[in-house]
């Protein structure tokens, strides 16, 4: 594999041969190639491995830190593996903070080795000069423990050519076998190019997956033009490998690529936000309705409800889904679920509410139990300031007047008399819905409002009173 970098460089506009340095890599697009990889090989940790909170939102890879890991026994329980930096001060000397913290609730001596196989596999990802030692874990079920082996040059290419085999003939076992095989030799089709061994049980189809898998641009080039139709199966992968190379990937499938049907696209989108890459997730969005077949706008709704849903504690995922829903259009946003500005209400993501609004969700289907909702999470005030800001509401939801009465909030129902719905009308309604009244003070003080200044009566009264006529 070659090393994960966390600078951008681009060639030099006076000599290409050489490059010019642009800037620093996100943190978090560096942590999610490197958690990407772990999980390609076998050696991502089982009970969790996550980013430093502080590097979630958008910085920058410290320039010129150096990388390294530290394992050991955790104070209650399992085994870490924290991965931390040491950065340059500005007066000389270093400072250290974290980078990512991963842990395993095993506790045994194999679960030892294999964190500090995973610590291993970490330095190589950023320091590794691509000759080094390859190491993998064999075991066998129900054996619970396994062995850690070193291979020499020779034994490694006898169990490579065993596994090639063996990915053939127990498909049920591929992704097993694809971890072996990555932990043997750091990349599969780099192998099976030094080798010149291309075995001819591997199809083109299966080489641009294991060049996926390895982030081989030049191997995936090599086979693009001859994949088959199906090779849409190629596309969720493309935009779940992270860094600039998964980009490029998933640019040139979509170039030739037919038309797409709505289910895989989605499926590509969500690839897309699980890495928390967020202009890739513009990127596919945009790029929509140029490649689905038989577009339904509400797809774009659905990427933004997938983003905030599937890091629902995680600031990233909220920011994301905020970030995409301003990045759509009206259109596509009025076709969305109205149910995303519940869901979103529920998990108290207020700014993508306000988002949701601002670009015209209708609300209308959803609106009693969007007000029930915010005022459970006692947000009543954003009730008003969603109205105010013009959320769409039919004057005949007499259940969003209904739901503001019963929760007390007189401030938003007279809101929705002011912009014209009709309190008679309501009461009608609530009659027939047989409805007991919740707050009988608030109901009395809306039907005072209505009977002196809005209903159709009172208005005539205040044109007469202030000497409006039409002659005749």
């Amino acid at each position: 594999m070659k090393p994960i970098k966390t600078v951008i460089w681009k060639p030099s506009p006076h000599d290409p041969s050489k490059q010019e340095y642009v800037g620093q890599r996100s943190a978090l697009e560096v942590f999610e190639e490197l958690r990407y990889h772990l999980e390609s090989i076998g050696y991502l940790p089982d009970e969790y491995f996550l980013l430093d909170s502080d590097l979630r939102d958008g910085q920058e890879f410290p320039r010129d830190s150096y990388l390294f890991c530290t394992t050991d026994y955790g104070g209650n329980e399992g085994i870490y593996v924290d991965v931390s930096l040491r950065i340059p001060k500005d007066g000389g000397g270093f400072t250290t903070r974290n980078f990512a913290t991963g842990k395993t609730l095993g506790e045994s001596n194999v679960d030892l080795d294999k964190m500090f196989l995973t610590a291993s596999a970490i330095t190589k990802a950023f320091h590794s000069d691509g000759i080094h030692s390859r190491y993998m874990m064999v075991g066998r079920q129900p054996e619970p423990e396994g062995v850690v082996m070193h291979l020499t040059p020779q034994e490694q290419r006898l169990i490579v050519d065993a596994l090639v085999l063996q990915r053939n003939q127990a498909l049920e076992e591929t992704h097993q076998v694809e971890q072996l095989l990555q932990r043997a030799t750091g990349g599969i089709t780099q192998f099976i190019d030094q080798t010149g061994m291309r075995p001819l049980w591997i199809s083109d189809m299966d080489h641009a997956k294991l060049a996926i898998r390895d982030g081989d641009l030049d191997a995936f080039y090599r086979v693009l033009s001859v994949l088959p139709e199906e090779s849409v199966q190629l596309l969720p992968m493309a935009a779940g490998r992270p860094g600039r190379v998964g980009m490029e990937m998933t640019e040139a499938l979509l170039e030739q690529l037919p038309a797409i049907s709505p289910a895989d696209y989605l499926h590509a989108c969500e690839q897309a936000v699980e890495i928390g890459d967020t202009c890739r997730a513009k990127f596919l969005l945009e790029q929509a309705e140029h490649h689905v077949q038989d577009l339904d706008l509400s797809l774009y709704g659905e990427v933004i409800q997938y983003a905030f849903m599937s890091s629902s504690e995680n600031r990233r995922g909220v920011k994301m889904a905020r970030d995409l829903a301003k990045s759509c259009t009206t259109e596509q946003i009025a076709a969305a679920d109205p149910q995303l500005l519940v869901c979103a209400a529920n998990f108290e993501h207020h700014q993508l509410v306000r988002t949701l609004v601002d670009k015209g969700i209708d609300a209308n289907v959803c609106a009693a139990d969007l007000i029930h909702t915010l005022d459970r999470h006692r947000e009543g005030w954003q009730i008003t300031s969603l109205l105010r800001g013009g959320m769409k509401i039919d004057p005949q939801n007499y259940a969003a007047l209904g739901a503001c009465i019963d929760i007390g909030n007189a401030e938003a129902a007279e809101i929705l008399l002011r912009q014209g719905m009709d309190f008679d009308g309501y009461t009608a309604w609530a009659a027939q819905q047989h409805l007991a009244t919740q707050n009988t003070e608030v109901e009395a003080a809306l039907a005072a409002l209505w009977d002196t200044e809005l209903s159709p009566t009172a208005q005539e009264q205040e044109q007469s009173a202030h000497g409006i006529q039409i002659n005749m």
